[in-house]
């Protein structure tokens, strides 16, 4: 009898020590208690991408070095497995989202529609070369002059959004109703988001109707408390709010930061003119 010669085991495959050393530094810059576990799982992708050479696996490492941050907020969030899709939306995220889609409108509208306007076309100039013995309609500027009757309804919204952005309940009740209303529609499948935004709009807009109303009775303006709030919100949520990508982070904290040229044009000679100059 003739006994035949078993056949030979092959060598499982073995990482490569720089493919140890990377994933080992990744794995370092993970929580503690999720480390082994992804590490494992990043070693099995590289042992499968052997066949595919060093720039397949080299690929792969920069890619799992690029997606690092987003999966650490996974972890930390308790999320780790799931889509981030998927994740719940916290208060301070559903706050950030509502700033940032409720202040867009009307804080880019009184930049473009009145400071914009106002020096873009060298208004003081022209009123100081004219002996301010004449005046500029703000109807007689871009994009009001030369431009047929029918587009009258598209500088409205520029126009009413500048307006919005100068009375601070009023911007208020915009950025409750505006920033809400498209967060809502965004995430209408999700029923504790959806409950967080009506009670957000209400409160914001039966506060903004109440201090818009007395502001108009006292004769003022402006409600300079209501300005200051929402763009120190915006600001410490864009700097804080890691869920959001980053350049909505840096929107946001931008917007933020318009609030102050406002805020100071209030109590300026020039930005009194400028004011006079639009709403004549």
């Amino acid at each position: 009898m003739v006994t035949g010669t078993p056949p030979m085991r092959t060598a499982a495959p073995a990482l490569r020590r720089v493919d140890r050393a990377t994933l080992g530094l990744l794995a370092a810059l993970l929580p503690a208690g999720f480390r082994e576990r992804q590490r494992a799982e990043w070693s099995g992708d590289l042992l499968a991408l052997a066949d595919g050479g060093p720039g397949a696996r080299r690929r792969y490492l920069i890619g799992a070095a690029r997606t690092l941050p987003s999966l650490r907020r996974l972890v930390r969030r308790g999320g780790a497995g799931a889509a981030p899709v998927a994740l719940p939306v916290g208060v301070r995220d559903t706050a950030a989202r509502v700033l940032l889609l409720g202040l867009a409108w009307p804080m880019l509208s009184w930049l473009l529609w009145i400071p914009g306007r106002y020096y873009g076309f060298d208004i003081p100039g022209r009123l100081e070369r004219g002996g301010h013995e004449f005046l500029i309609d703000p109807k007689t500027v871009w994009p009001l002059d030369g431009t047929p009757g029918w587009p009258d309804l598209i500088w409205l919204v520029p126009h009413l959004g500048a307006f919005a952005a100068m009375y601070g309940p009023l911007l208020l009740v915009v950025v409750a109703l505006v920033g809400g209303g498209i967060t809502a529609a965004r995430h209408r499948r999700r029923p504790a988001h959806l409950a967080t935004l009506v009670l957000i709009g209400l409160v914001s807009a039966l506060l903004g109707t109440v201090l818009f109303a007395a502001a108009i009775a006292a004769d003022v303006g402006t409600s300079e408390p209501a300005l200051a709030a929402l763009g120190l919100a915006a600001v410490a949520l864009g700097a804080t709010t890691r869920t959001l990508r980053r350049r909505a982070r840096t929107a946001l904290v931008a917007l933020g930061l318009t609030i102050i040229p406002l805020l100071v044009s209030f109590h300026t000679a020039a930005g009194h003119e400028m004011y006079a100059w639009f709403w004549d």
